[in-house]
């Protein structure tokens, strides 16, 4: 179970079963005790990144909330607090701005807990604020952090408390959610109980009471609460609330949200006084008019507690009704009111929490910057690390460069799904640990520029799959006995298998006996000869091996490693490019064609090009999209000619405009959309709009209104993206018309540039008619507004009116109105209708005088959001423009205002407004990269222009067909499938899409070779049929990590000069390492017939074998260096043999007929791991100096071949030229069989394949009585036929089988139920037909099986879609009925 690490507060921040609870004053510095017993520690000097600061307002509410805690720089700062896992505990978070910077400017941002998502904080000026949860810890530690979320807005804390609570409490929810607190009330109390009165210190509230009300006091003494599970404080039930009539009922308004919520709620209660025998008080609790207990019954100085879950919202109605035979009426003690959390998470993976643990000990720059969960919440990964998407995040890169980090490194190899790491360019001393080698995903390895010494581990060396860069370490040794200097490019040079050291390159002496003999004694012509076979059939082969060894060790020298990937040099970003509408020549021929912008206006489905009243000219985009239709609207309520046509995307899920612009540009973008039932059935849709990869908006359009959408934001590349996306079936997306202005980069710089302004509302107060191009130059359209009772639209009697000192440049004619009041006292209120939810608002006001003031006159003036104001009092110029920006937090409730200051002699006026809502942070777009290799595709490959349009991997929920994408924040695309799309011509070069692990082309007609650089991206690529040729590219045929299809490709050669079929699956058959030797030896053979034939010319032998040997010595130099052994022959039927010998780059020669070779020439035999081989003393030095599992078996005997041929046999000259002509051609014969038979083919990885449920109840409809129908009593134990001859089936597996108890069973079939209890998720399965319509009904009837009178909701699902939220009733039947065409069993 993952944990956070121990940030702040070690050993004195501690709740364990026996110890304190916690009680932080943020921003202090001295530890005291309140007035409530609390004693509170302070927290100043911990955080460095963070400030203590002091409130401004008088109306502190205590001595802890005169100071706070603001964090200054980190975009998460948290506290964490030591506890013992499995503790429950309270935590409460408060907050107080008091105006302590003295901006009148409360922030908002969110809370976090243990890596969830706590709550959005939204300060005021000078009330108090403050949240609490109860949750399980799930670890020795848990964190609390506060998370910055907009621009500006910084976020403080003013307490923090945690208290440990009893294990046993609040037990019925699960502990994988969190209770987070709605309200705690105490009914008829006269004031707040907290510690010590409630010894958990919860916050007990009073309530208020309404009309009809009463509170009552309860005449017990003591009040025994054993019964009530959770504890509540006795002080609580000391009071309650009735009603003043005996028949009234009670009812409870807790004020739930409009969406659904889950709702955990505790009611407590406990009779005031002994009741006579006449008397009795019984009433039932009742949720959305469906009772939720039996009847309710408070006992006299005991409690008793009602526990409720259910799902309630804005309409929810919460009530205590008497019942029929009660003579009083009901009463409440106290109440507790919970949101349920949805499931929590388990944090980031242990391993990784206590590898990053160890870093941050060692290096301290790191407990600055890191603190809570390292991966949790998404939006908050710790800076410098990149998490992976799984439910329990694994931590996949480590970016520690450039952070002056010294010292040694700690052991971190517990980080086992580490990808990438980089620690250039600090300080780190000390060896490399060997852990890093051993990291079983690591891919790249950046150590430059640091004080690392000593060797590279073999972990490391030996790792083929690593990318080590490690220049800039001058005391770094490539081995323990030699240090050798790295590589231009900053990696280390490998040795290869054959490097042996110098000791290798020494080899044996050679035999020139023949030689002398055969030059100085030529009048021995029989000995000449004998001598001269006797070079050729060993001299001649040694000297080739020499040679070979010599060319090994030049190729290492030169770092000419086998397998290396090729060097990517730096492109250029591709310009992905969709429909691209020039302004000069828009009838594009090429996908190149694209906007050059400085004002764009879009006639979507038009097929000219002319000029508007408004002196706009409009370009049709006719003609550019094949997966699309121009129409004409049917409506006569057209606007305006720009809307009598649009353009309707009927096929793909993602379509899109796109335009250039210079990187950095601020652009404002329009689109609009008018239905005027162009289709005829009157049926409107809704779709989506996105830019740059970013949601934009949910377009809903109209039978016949003009909806327009406007989006402000900065442009990240050198071309931007609108697109429309279809999310309902049979609801096509459309687009009447799209406009792009670029403005100027100083406007509206008072938002970040990776934030984007969508447009609520642009209003020119007081203008009798729309205000837009040519008036103003941005093309911003300002509408007039509605002015209500109480206000008066005035007009300026400025001539000019400058807008210079506007950074934002209104158009002068947006000020030449203003409204005011009627009343010189009145203020004006503005109505902007901002969601139920909060938004963040940036919004300006402009104002200018309407006429010049006397002195006896002031117009002056504050602004007020919720009642407080951001700005200093406005007093608007006369001939000139004012603008005052605000940015903040809206809901429905926010009201916004101007009020006349006290010493104003007019009321306030305003000119004009612009609202805008702040986006989320903006994506930066798929890697350029890909974008780059994208493009090349699409540009080779005309149909993909017809597929990919937009960015392609985000938003992640439209990412385009055919590509596959990582959830990084900057995604890279992992998988490219371009099957069976009839694409013909060569291969574009798309190396930059170094993150592809699959590349699937089958099925195409491409030509021309396959490129060299696949053989540096994927694991997996199938490259077959198509019409490929020439040879397979070395990177490809040596990469024994690539599964390679490329059956039909009839003219594809596995090298440059044979071609071989693949195997029947279409894999290519990769020859063993020997097959290079072949053609040595036919040359060998050759020479050695055309000797024997000139056996007669014995005076000119020496000569000949002397050329031989040069000859032999020439070629040796261009052909491959490998090591050579001879093999047995049941050694090529060894694959693993065969492998490893590969592995080791160890070529293998066969042993023929009955004499082996340590008996005919200087062989030594070693048995390696259980197989016998003969090698000669130079690959016997090189077996040692490589540490390879191999031992001689025998001494090595000498040769005594030449002695015994010059001195005994000399007569025989001719029989052994013929012996030695034909010992060659056997051996070339077997050598060419053992080698074709020898080959190894490259292994493949298996694959895993899941199911969508595990687990479930599978049930074959085919196999039914009644054929296509299933009907299942769940919790029945036995099959039968019901009155409406219906077969039911039992069910079972991962669940319980229950009885209800109602009385009110609407069936047999209902009398019974099956309930979960323990996964997730629970699935029947049921066997189909493909494309069978079917109808599926669900039938729920709670019934109390579970006597807790707690009906459950939950959610029903149906082939990995949703269905229906179902919520239960005490004693009342729902079912929900679907009907559906599966496209899959």
């Amino acid at each position: 179970m993952a944990g956070c690490l121990v940030i702040f507060f070690l050993a004195f921040l501690s709740i364990s079963g026996n110890a304190d609870d916690v009680s932080i004053d943020c921003g202090a510095s001295d530890t005291y005790t309140d007035e409530n017993s609390i004693v509170w520690i302070g927290d100043d000097d911990i955080f460095k990144n963070s400030q203590s600061e002091v409130v401004q307002s008088s109306n502190t509410v205590s001595h802890v909330m005169s100071t706070l805690r603001v964090f200054t720089s980190l975009k998460k700062n948290c506290y964490t607090i030591t506890a013992d896992n499995g503790t429950l505990v309270l935590v409460r978070a408060s907050f107080f701005y008091g105006n302590y910077d003295k901006k009148s400017s409360p922030p908002s941002f969110h809370l976090l807990f243990h890596g969830n998502y706590w709550a959005t904080v939204n300060t005021t000026l000078d009330q108090l604020v403050y949240y609490e949860v109860m949750y399980v810890v799930k670890s020795d530690t848990t964190s609390i952090c506060l998370a910055q979320t907009h621009p500006n807005q910084l976020p403080f804390i003013s307490a923090l408390e945690v208290r440990n609570l009893d294990s046993k409490m609040y037990a019925i929810v699960d502990p994988n959610y969190a209770l987070f607190l709605r309200s705690r009330v105490a009914y008829g109390a006269n004031s707040t109980v907290r510690f010590p009165d409630d010894r958990y210190d919860r916050i007990w509230r009073l309530a208020r009471i309404g009309s009809g009300l009463v509170s009552v006091a309860s005449d017990a003494k003591l009040i025994d609460v054993a019964n009530a599970p959770d504890n509540p404080p006795p002080e609580v039930l000391q009071n309650a609330v009735t009603t003043s009539s005996s028949s009234g009922s009670i009812t409870l308004n807790p004020g739930f949200p409009d969406q659904d919520v889950s709702v955990y709620m505790n009611f407590y209660f406990s009779e005031v006084t002994v009741l006579g025998t006449t008397q009795k008080r019984s009433f039932n609790a009742y949720i959305d008019n469906i009772k939720a207990s039996e009847p309710i019954i408070p006992p006299y100085g005991e409690a008793r507690e009602l526990i409720a879950n259910f799902t309630a919202s804005a309409n929810t109605s919460i009530s205590l009704v008497a019942t029929t035979d009660s003579t009083l009426p009901p009463l409440i003690n106290a109440v507790e009111v919970f949101y349920v959390s949805g499931r929590l998470t388990d944090g980031t993976d242990s391993k990784d929490v206590e590898g990053l643990g160890e870093l941050r000990n060692s290096f301290s720059v790191l407990q600055e910057i890191w603190s809570g969960d390292p991966c949790l919440p998404s939006p908050y990964t710790w800076d410098r690390i990149s998490c992976s998407n799984d439910v329990i995040p694994r931590v996949t890169a480590l970016d520690l460069s450039s952070l002056d980090l010294s010292g040694p490194l700690p052991d971190f190899s517990s980080m086992d799904a580490l990808v990438t790491i980089d620690l250039h360019n600090n300080s780190i001393t000390g060896p490399i640990p060997d852990f890093l080698g051993a990291l079983a995903n690591l891919e790249d390895l950046n150590l430059a520029d640091n004080s690392f010494s000593g060797p590279i581990p073999p972990s490391i060396s030996s790792n083929k799959k690593l990318k080590l860069v490690a220049s800039g370490n001058p005391n770094l040794c490539v081995s323990g006995k030699s240090c050798q200097p790295t590589s231009t490019d900053g990696t280390i040079t490998k040795s290869s298998p054959s490097g042996g050291g110098n000791k290798a390159v020494k080899g044996k002496k050679r035999n020139k006996l023949s030689v002398i003999l055969g030059t100085t004694i030529p009048i021995f012509l029989i000995i000449l000869a004998i001598l001269g076979c006797k070079i050729y059939i060993e001299v001649v082969p040694f000297l080739v091996h020499q040679n070979r060894k010599t060319a090994a060790i030049a190729v290492i020298a030169a770092g000419q490693t086998g397998g290396a990937n090729t060097k990517l040099g730096k492109v250029d970003e591709a310009v992905i490019n969709e429909i691209r509408v020039n302004n000069i020549q828009h009838h594009a021929t090429t996908s190149e064609n694209a906007v050059q912008l400085v004002r764009q206006h879009i006639d979507c489905g038009a097929s000219e090009t002319y000029t508007d009243e408004n002196s706009l000219v409009w370009i049709g985009d006719d003609g550019f999209f094949k997966n699309s239709q121009s129409a004409v609207v049917q409506s006569s309520n057209t606007v305006s000619h720009v809307m009598s046509t649009l353009r309707v995307f009927t096929s793909l899920k993602k379509n899109c405009y796109s335009f250039t612009a210079d990187k950095g540009t601020l652009v404002l973008v329009r689109a609009s959309f008018f239905y005027g039932n162009y289709d005829k059935k009157s049926s409107p849709p809704s779709f989506h709009l996105l830019f740059d990869g970013n949601y934009w908006a949910n377009v809903k359009t109209t039978l016949d209104e003009l909806v327009s959408y406007e989006v402000m934001y900065v442009v990240k590349s050198d071309t931007s993206s609108i697109c429309l996306a279809q999310t309902q079936p049979y609801q096509l997306p459309f687009i009447s018309a799209l406009e792009v202005r670029i403005l100027d980069s100083k406007m509206y710089g008072h938002v970040d540039t990776d934030y984007a302004l969508f447009l609520r509302s642009r209003v020119a107060y007081g203008a009798n008619s729309t205000v837009r191009f040519p008036d103003d130059v941005y093309d911003r359209i300002w509408v007039p507004a509605r002015i209500g009772s109480g206000i008066v639209s005035v007009a300026s009697d400025a001539i000019l009116i400058d807008v210079a000192n506007a950074p934002d440049n209104p158009p002068p004619q947006v000020l030449h109105n203003a409204i005011t009041t009627s009343s010189s006292s009145g203020s004006i209120t503005l109505n902007l209708a901002f969601p139920d939810q909060d938004v963040s608002v940036c919004m300006n006001f402009y104002f200018s005088e309407v006429t010049e003031l006397d002195t006896t006159q002031k117009r002056s003036f504050k602004s007020y959001i919720d009642n407080y104001t951001p700005s200093e009092p406005i007093i608007p110029p006369y001939g000139e423009a004012m603008e005052i920006p605000a940015t903040f937090t809206a809901s429905a409730k926010t009201s916004i205002s101007l009020v006349s200051t006290f010493d104003s002699t007019l009321p306030p006026l305003i000119n004009a407004v612009e609202v805008f809502y702040v986006s989320g942070r903006l994506t930066d777009g798929t890697d350029s990269k890909d974008v780059q290799g994208l493009g090349e595709l699409r540009n080779s490959f005309s149909i993909l222009q017809e597929y990919w349009s937009g960015d392609p991997c985000l938003p992640s929920a439209y990412t385009w067909d055919r590509v596959s994408c990582s959830n990084d924040v900057i995604p890279r695309v992992t998988a490219l499938d371009l099957s069976s799309l009839d694409l013909s011509g060569p291969l574009p070069d798309f190396s930059s899409m170094d993150a592809l692990v699959t590349i699937d082309l089958h099925n195409n007609s491409i030509t021309g070779p396959i490129p060299d650089f696949l053989g540096a991206l994927a694991n997996l690529e199938n490259l077959a049929d198509n019409s490929f040729r020439g040879p397979l590219p070395p990177s490809i045929s040596s990469n024994k990590w690539l599964k390679l299809v490329v059956s039909g490709n009839p003219n594809l050669c596995v090298s440059g000069k044979s071609c071989q079929p693949p195997n029947t699956d279409g894999t290519i058959k990769k020859s063993t390492p020997s097959k290079g030797r072949i053609r040595g030896k036919m040359f060998k053979v050759l020479l050695g017939t055309t000797i024997s034939s000139f056996m007669v010319i014995l005076s000119i032998v020496g000569a000949s074998h002397v050329l031989l040997v040069l000859a032999f010595f020439v070629f040796s130099a261009i052909v491959d260096a490998q090591v050579t052994v001879y093999c047995q022959p049941s050694d090529y039927t060894n694959e693993a043999l065969m492998q490893w010998m590969y592995d080791n780059g160890i070529s293998c020669l066969p042993i023929t007929g009955t004499t082996t070779p340590s008996t005919s020439s200087k062989m030594t035999e070693v048995d390696c791991e259980g197989s016998i081989f003969y090698v000669d003393e130079n690959v016997l030095q090189w077996i040692y100096d490589n540490n390879l599992p191999c031992q001689p078996t025998r001494k090595r005997k000498s040769n005594k071949l030449p002695i015994i041929l010059g001195t005994v046999i000399p007569i025989f000259f001719l029989f052994w030229a013929i012996v030695g002509f034909v010992f060659h051609h056997r051996r070339k014969t077997a050598a060419i069989a053992a080698i074709t038979a020898g080959q190894v083919e490259g292994a493949t990885k298996p694959t895993d394949q899941g199911s969508l449920c595990t687990d479930g109840i599978k049930i074959n409809i085919h196999d039914q009585t009644i054929q296509g129908i299933v009907s299942i009593d769940c919790g029945a134990s036995r099959t039968y036929t019901d009155e409406n001859s219906i077969d039911m089936m039992e069910s079972s597996k991962n669940s319980q089988s229950g009885v209800v108890r109602s009385s009110n069973t609407v069936s047999h079939v209902m009398s019974i139920l099956r309930v979960f209890t323990s996964l997730k998720k629970n699935c029947f399965s049921i066997t189909v037909y493909k494309g069978s319509l079917v109808l599926v009904r669900a039938s729920f009837f709670y019934g109390n099986y579970d006597k807790k009178s707690s009906p459950p909701s939950f959610h029903l699902l149906f082939d990995g879609n949703y269905w229906a939220n179902v919520k239960t009733t005490l004693d009342q039947k729902r079912y929900n009925k679907h009907l559906s065409c599966p496209n899959t069993t």
